[in-house]
C-alpha cells in the first residue's frame, strides 16, 4: 500500500521536473536566439 501512494508522487514529480526542465531549456534557448539576432549588424 505504501508503494503505490509513493510510485505517484514519484511521477508526478517526475513529469513536473521534465516540464520545467523543458520549459528553462526553451526559455534559455529563445534568449540566447534573440540576444544573437539583436547582436547581428544591420
Amino acid at each position: 500500500m505504501l508503494m503505490l501512494p509513493w510510485q505517484y508522487v514519484s511521477n508526478e514529480f517526475y513529469f513536473w521536473f521534465k516540464d520545467l526542465w523543458l520549459t528553462l531549456c526553451l526559455t534559455v534557448a529563445s534568449a540566447a536566439f534573440w540576444l544573437w539576432q539583436g547582436s547581428e549588424p544591420t
